[in-house]
């Protein structure tokens, strides 16, 4: 055979979800008070979702939570059409048949191209008043809400992972108590073959089953239909009371109707399972969401002690954070110390400007240059001074000189302006020293004569001889360059330059030494500040990361109050619902106990009253058969008696007799006869009324036996109730112990639980107090930041002044390296001046000195000529004539003196002019530095 391919349609599947939202209207007042609506898919039969129940006001019903329905449908690819997917809706108002108000059916197929919502109005099946039920369905695109709806999906599935186990629990629960009521249904059914009595309970089984199939299927907990209002929307509702017949406790006899009803009134008992399940399936949902809760409470604290880790994270960064601004705030104070060094350093510089220029001023002005009439004592004072500060001025220099061949430290350059300025006060004492020994010297050469001038010429050689032999200066120092040897004037110029090169290349290292220190000053001053920025930017981030952590924390906190206050609202609300269905589980337990009581007596009277008839019934059937017996026996002893009579007289008697006789005996057999009718009339009647009443009595013992054994069957049923009911008993015992025992565990673990938040609140309290502390802390490193800020502004900007000075410094210090090299090289000059001028004084002290002894001469003379005047005339003016030659020799020797004083009056005053211009120039390098 060959085999043909079959053309099938290609079709693809897509995944759509709709949103349903439902109301009804034309909804009958009296009957309907709440109702809900179950969604069942048509292919599967098996409800899949449920609104929650709403209130029906003024003939319309308005459910708030909608219905999503997640589905894939079957798509043409030719014709671009949908296969038909059909849903039913339930409107109903209980899980019995008889609450049910109407179906509804509805193709969601239509739909899937609906951009818009539509509304669509479908007349409810079943229902004669004529209610409408109103969908409004919508497909949900990315536009749409999808998006939403896949985060609640995600929600609801972190919900539902925790109450896995608690759901599998529940499942166990009812499937066990289904599998009871099966088993009394079914025993039910066996005993009694009335179909009709035990529907509703029949219904009632189908519903829970049908709940049960919809809490074990896995479409029951399928992302693809839920409902807003709860996860648990899908529970069965309890059977009123209202709803169950009521047995008539005034009938003592009870007929077969008073029965069926009873029967059917304690059929419809078993009611209570459905709120023993409801009541375990709350009693389970309470351990879970306590079990939640506990477990949210875990959640809480774990958060909490990262909090708390977090917390101490950030202390320790803070401390961190502290010592590093201890360190940044000490090296600001090394900053400001070394600034303040560098203040009394440039103070200093200044000062000794000042002083520079206070001394150039004193220089320049005349007032020091007065010419006063002194002593001879004063001018030995002037002298001994002046040459006491040349010795110091050279000390000095020496040292200078030692320190520049050792190497300069920064106390040393320090210093080196103090022993400047020092050298410079020395130079100025001996410029007015000289000053002094000049006004002196012109005031003697102007005012005295020749031999004073000879004579103070000569006690200054005199003197500075004695002053140079006592402080060990040899006059080799004061001898000019044609005085010394040559070698030895070499020798010394090459050891001053080289000693004046060694001075420079130790400035040139001194010099790249401060650039380098400043270089790295520099270099420090900008790493630190670049740390300081870089402190502040991350001391503002953390702060801004611990504003938004406090913000999360104060948050959560609020956050879990507010869950863990509906949380003890939710469990007082279970608790109080616990309890009140443990007291209505005892108001029915009391019902059942009431009602076994109740059949218990009612059998036992049933039985009294049975055996009481039954005996009655047996005097009564003895009784007749005793009278039928006795009216037996003497109807036949009649016979005898007449067939004895008959045979007695027949023999004797006569033929009338015989008539007579047969008369009577057809009258007295008539008579008999009659009697006998009217006994058998009677005893017909009497048998018939036995009849009867055997027939009463057999109906009766019928019923009786029909009532007995339906009582039995209700006895056994009663029994194996009572005894299920008392093993429920127990078990609800068991379960009541366990659960106050878990209620006493749970309440042990809720108490420790708030204990735990209490305790987590001090540390809530504890957490805020310490991050308060914190916050105050980093406000006080705030304003510690921005003073810093502000001081580091200020250091960057003394800084910058510091380095301006410096580099003006370093220019000063260079320019008063040259003017110290000028000065050296004028030094030089001057010592090389002061040679010559000692040279020229030694030769002005010979000079004096020979006038000095040409006067003493001359004085002696002018003695004796005195002495030998009275006695020789004539020798007097011979000594006249030579004394007129020797004062024209004098007056000679005093021109030639007068020339000379003249001639070093003019060099002072030209070394006097060169110091003071190397003085002006020196000061205004200062001020220029």
């Amino acid at each position: 055979m060959s085999r043909i391919t079959r053309w099938k349609p290609e079709k693809t599947k897509t995944k759509v979800v709709f949103r349903l939202q439902f109301h009804a209207t034309h909804i009958p007042q009296s009957g309907w008070d709440k109702l809900f609506i179950a969604f069942i898919p048509v292919d599967s039969g098996k409800a899949t979702a449920k609104t929650t129940k709403a209130n029906v006001r003024n003939g319309t019903c308005k459910w708030s939570d909608p219905i999503y329905e997640t589905t894939r449908l079957l798509q043409d690819l030719r014709t671009k059409e949908f296969d038909e997917k059909l849903y039913k809706f339930v409107v109903s108002m209980g899980s019995s048949r008889s609450s049910i108000l109407g179906e509804a059916t509805i193709n969601l197929a239509e739909y899937a191209d609906a951009l818009k919502p539509s509304l669509v109005a479908l007349s409810l099946h079943g229902c004669d008043c004529g209610a409408i039920l109103h969908v409004t369905v919508q497909l949900l695109t990315s536009k749409t809400g999808f998006r939403e709806f896949e985060q609640q999906r995600e929600l609801r599935e972190r919900g539902l992972a925790t109450n896995v186990n608690n759901d599998t629990h529940n499942d166990s629960l009812t499937e066990r108590l289904s599998s009871h009521g099966q088993a009394v249904s079914d025993h039910e059914n066996l005993k009694i073959n009335s179909k009709a009595l035990l529907r509703d309970h029949t219904s009632q089984e189908e519903d829970t089953t049908l709940i049960e199939e919809h809490l074990e299927s896995p479409i029951a907990f399928d992302d693809s239909s839920n409902t807003s209002g709860s996860i648990y929307a899908c529970k069965n509702d309890a059977a009123s009371p209202q709803e169950t017949d009521t047995q008539n406790p005034n009938q003592k006899y009870p007929s077969m109707l008073g029965t069926h009803n009873w029967i059917h009134s304690f059929g419809s008992e078993f009611s209570g399972d459905n709120d023993l399940e409801i009541s375990c399936e709350e009693n389970n949902r309470f351990k879970g969401s306590l079990g939640s809760v506990v477990f949210f409470l875990h959640e809480l604290k774990q958060e909490l002690s990262s909090l708390q880790g977090h917390a101490d994270e950030l202390g320790v960064e803070t401390q961190k954070f502290a010592q590093q601004l201890a360190a940044d705030m000490a090296s600001g104070e090394n900053l400001v110390r070394e600034v303040a060094i560098v203040k009394a350093e440039c103070s200093k510089f200044k000062h000794e400007i000042e002083v520079l220029r206070d001394n150039s001023n004193k220089l320049r002005s005349p007032s020091n240059r007065s010419v006063g009439h002194s002593e001879e004592p004063m001018y030995q004072d002037l002298q001994i001074r002046w040459l006491k500060s040349l010795l110091i001025v050279e000390d000095k220099l020496r040292e200078i000189q030692n320190k520049a061949c050792f190497g300069f430290d920064d106390m040393d350059l320090r210093v080196l302006g103090s022993d400047l300025g020092f050298i410079l006060m020395r130079l100025k004492d001996l410029k007015q020293g000289a000053g002094q020994v000049i006004s002196s010297l012109n005031f003697a050469a102007l005012e005295g004569g020749p031999a004073l001038r000879e004579l103070i010429v000569e006690s200054s050689v005199n003197e500075s001889e004695e002053h140079k032999l006592r402080f060990g200066l040899g006059t080799d120092l004061y001898q000019p360059e044609s005085m010394l040897p040559h070698s030895a004037d070499t020798d010394s110029m090459k050891n001053k330059v080289d000693e004046l090169t060694r001075k420079l290349e130790e400035s040139k290292k001194q010099r790249a030494n401060l650039r380098q220190k400043m270089d790295q000053m520099e270099c420090y001053y900008e790493a630190l500040i670049r740390d300081l920025e870089g402190n502040q930017r991350h001391v503002l981030c953390e702060l801004q990361n611990l504003r938004n952590e406090h913000s999360a924390c104060l948050y959560a906190v609020s956050k879990a109050n507010a869950e863990m206050e509906r949380m003890s609202q939710d469990m007082n609300n279970k608790l109080i619902l616990v309890m009140e269905e443990k007291r209505e589980l005892d108001a029915l337990n009391k019902e059942f106990e009431r009602r076994a009581m109740a059949a218990e007596s009612a059998l036992r009277r049933a039985r009294l009253n049975y055996s009481i008839a039954v005996g009655q019934l047996q005097k009564d059937v003895e009784l007749l058969s005793s009278q039928v017996s006795s009216m037996f026996e003497a109807n036949q002893n009649l016979l005898r008696k007449t067939f004895q009579d008959d045979e007695t007289v027949t023999p004797v008697g006569t033929a009338k007799r015989q008539a007579l006789d047969q008369k009577k005996q057809t009258l007295g057999r008539q008579a008999l006869l009659d009697d006998l009718r009217r006994s058998l009339i009677f005893q017909k009647e009497v048998y018939r009324k036995i009849d009867d009443e055997a027939q009463d009595v057999h109906h009766e013992n019928l019923f009786l036996d029909i009532f007995s054994k339906t009582l039995q069957a209700t006895l056994l049923d009663a029994i194996s109730d009572i005894g299920f009911k008392m093993n429920e008993k127990h078990e609800m015992t068991r379960q009541l112990g366990s659960y106050k025992k878990s209620n006493d565990v749970l309440m042990l673990k809720l108490q420790t639980a708030l204990d735990e938040v209490q305790s987590l609140n001090r540390e809530k309290t504890a957490l805020s107090v310490n991050f308060y502390e914190i916050t105050q802390q980093c406000e006080d490193l705030e304003a510690s930041l921005h003073s810093l800020t502000d001081e580091n502004s200020c250091l960057i900007e003394r800084i910058a002044e510091l380095e301006d000075l410096l580099k003006k410094e370093i220019l000063e210090s260079s320019d008063l390296k040259k003017g110290n090299t000028s000065l050296q090289e004028k030094l030089m000059n001057t010592t090389h001046e002061l040679q010559k001028l000692v040279y020229v004084k030694g030769n002005l002290e010979k000079h004096v000195c020979d006038l000095q002894e040409e006067m003493q001469g001359l004085l002696t003379a002018h003695d004796e000529k005195v002495f030998f005047l009275t006695k020789e005339k004539e020798t007097l003016m011979n000594e006249r004539e030579m004394a007129h030659a020797s004062t024209s020799i004098s007056e000679a020797a005093r021109e030639n003196l007068e020339e000379v004083v003249f001639d070093l009056q003019e060099q002072m005053q030209s070394l006097l002019v060169c110091q003071d211009k190397g003085f002006s120039q020196l000061i205004k390098e200062v001020e220029k530095f």
